[in-house]
């Protein structure tokens, strides 16, 4: 494995799957009611809102995950198909004398430089891919932020008012 296909240290990582928010969870969330508390239509629309852009965030992410699945096995392909290659260019080249020598050089030649500008393009694209993931990431992060602010304000306004006096 090459130092461009190892993972890094400082790569965001994903919460284990116990802790994952599910479009189901989300869907399936009740909550208290309280005197004059949240008009529950809006909390379903919402909650409906949020199921429907985690799904189309996970749905992205497997997309996305399967996508550079594809490319590193592309790579590895590549790899082993530029290897072959230049195995069978040096037998022609033992087993010919002068010219079949320069053939099988000129063979090499080409087809590391076609393995090395596949294994470049796929590392960029798998490059593009992990950036892209992030940004996902940190919009969901993001998104996950603004929900938890949005549920501890409402939490914070019910919590003014006082439940009926008995």
């Amino acid at each position: 494995m090459s130092q461009d296909d190892t993972p890094r240290d400082d790569a965001p990582r994903a919460a284990p799957d116990a802790e994952r928010l599910t479009p189901l969870q989300v869907q399936q969330q009740r909550f208290t009611s309280r005197l004059r508390g949240c008009d529950p239509a809006e909390v379903a629309d919402f909650q409906e809102r949020v199921r429907r852009e985690l799904e189309a965030l996970l749905r992205e992410r497997h997309l996305l995950l399967d996508t550079i699945e594809h490319l590193r096995a592309e790579v590895a392909a590549a790899r082993e198909d530029a290897e072959a290659a230049r195995e069978a260019a040096e037998a022609d080249a033992q087993a010919t004398q002068g010219e079949a020598a320069a053939e099988a050089s000129r063979l090499i030649s080409a087809a590391q430089a076609e393995a090395d500008a596949l294994r470049q393009r796929a590392q960029e694209e798998a490059s593009r891919l992990q950036i892209e993931a992030a940004e996902l990431r940190r919009h969901r992060d993001a998104f996950h932020a603004q929900l938890r602010e949005v549920i501890d304000a409402h939490a914070r306004l019910l919590a003014r008012y006082p439940g009926p006096t008995s």
